[in-house]
């Protein structure tokens, strides 16, 4: 989950990969890489047109592919910051990964859409749910990563206030005067 901070019109999403989690998922990664050694260069091969050859080699491919996606997602997992500003009227959206400086686009509250409610159906888990918004170039800006539904719409109940206020401002002060 997100770590969430509020703070008057204020309303913060920080994802963050620790790097040691980072490097725990690296040095998994490397473990796939024992199967190609211990089937190819281990063995002494008398004859590479054989079935066993081919299967210790289709094997290890499978074993070397596996290595490689862990890894990759070790590198490139994102670390992710969305800030809803409503006092500046923009949507602060940073991210970085280890490869890629940490980079940062703004955007005015009239650039993007209401927050809608993202739910994830996993067959072995429960329902786990994100707020989405949506810019006018077509970028979908993912944020929350919720276990509770309610928890979600609440936290998309109060971007929803802070944007409107935003776009409205004169209706917020009516309520304000009332």
């Amino acid at each position: 989950m997100d770590k969430i901070t509020q703070s008057g019109q204020t309303l913060v999403f920080d994802k963050r990969v620790h790097p040691a989690l980072r490097f725990a998922i690296f040095l998994v990664g490397l473990f796939p890489l024992l199967a190609p050694y211990e089937l190819l260069f281990k063995v002494r091969w008398e004859s590479f047109f054989n079935p066993s050859f081919f299967i210790s080699l289709v094997f290890s491919m499978i074993m070397v592919a596996a290595s490689a996606f862990v890894m990759f997602i070790a590198v490139f997992a994102q670390n992710q910051h969305v800030c809803f500003d409503g006092d500046r009227s923009t949507l602060v959206h940073g991210w970085s990964d280890v490869l890629r400086a940490y980079r940062e686009t703004d955007y005015r509250f009239e650039e993007i859409s209401e927050p809608e409610l993202e739910t994830h159906t996993w067959s072995d888990s429960p329902n786990s749910y994100d707020l989405l918004v949506k810019t006018r170039s077509g970028l979908k800006i993912s944020f929350g990563d919720f276990t509770s539904k309610e928890n979600a719409q609440d936290y998309q109940e109060i971007l929803a206030e802070i944007i409107s206020r935003s776009r409205h401002p004169e209706s917020s002060r009516e309520d304000t005067l009332r």
